[in-house]
């Protein structure tokens, strides 16, 4: 077992305390003078600053009197920030009803809500484009009237293995 997913071990089954918080990744870089240890906790509702700060400590603590690195380092936990890529179905479940934007690896761009995530896929409906019907009076060049007409959506099936990356998109 390397030292990220010992580290992983540690934080799920001991320090995690909060059901609705999970962990994403843990990144070990122990490369040059000064190493760096990354965790990534998400939450079905978000993560708050005190369980980031407490997990930190509490690991901080276990990697010195265990010693598991024995060179100089810096430890950050955090959580995802907008628009950083979604990883695990969990942050898709807790994404649902949210604009998504997903590349998958063919190439191929899905936009849209998010309105489904199992453990395997998730279920888009695209974003509705609307277009402007423009009609004139015959031989006037008066518009008779201006219409928005809605183009046909249907739902977009990915599965997690197809996608590329995919984020949250913000909308203004």
């Amino acid at each position: 077992m390397n030292l990220s997913e010992k580290l992983s071990q540690i934080i799920t089954e001991k320090l995690i305390e909060n059901p609705d918080v999970f962990l994403v990744e843990v990144n070990v870089q122990l490369r040059g003078g000064m190493g760096k240890v990354m965790v990534v906790l998400d939450g079905d509702n978000g993560v708050k600053i005190a369980d980031c700060s407490k997990i930190s400590r509490q690991l901080g603590a276990i990697i010195e009197e265990d010693n598991l690195i024995d060179t100089a380092y810096i430890l950050e936990v955090t959580s995802p920030g907008i628009g950083e890529p979604l990883k695990l179905p969990r942050q898709y479940q807790a994404n649902i009803g949210r604009l998504l934007k997903v590349e998958q690896k063919d190439g191929s761009v899905v936009e849209g809500t998010l309105k489904v995530a199992t453990e395997q896929q998730i279920v888009i409906e695209p974003k509705v484009e609307e277009k402007k019907n423009k009609k004139t009076a015959k031989g006037l060049g008066i518009p008779i009237k201006a219409l928005k007409v809605q183009e046909e959506s249907s739902e977009t099936t990915v599965l997690y293995t197809n996608i590329k990356t995919a984020a949250v998109q913000l909308v203004f």
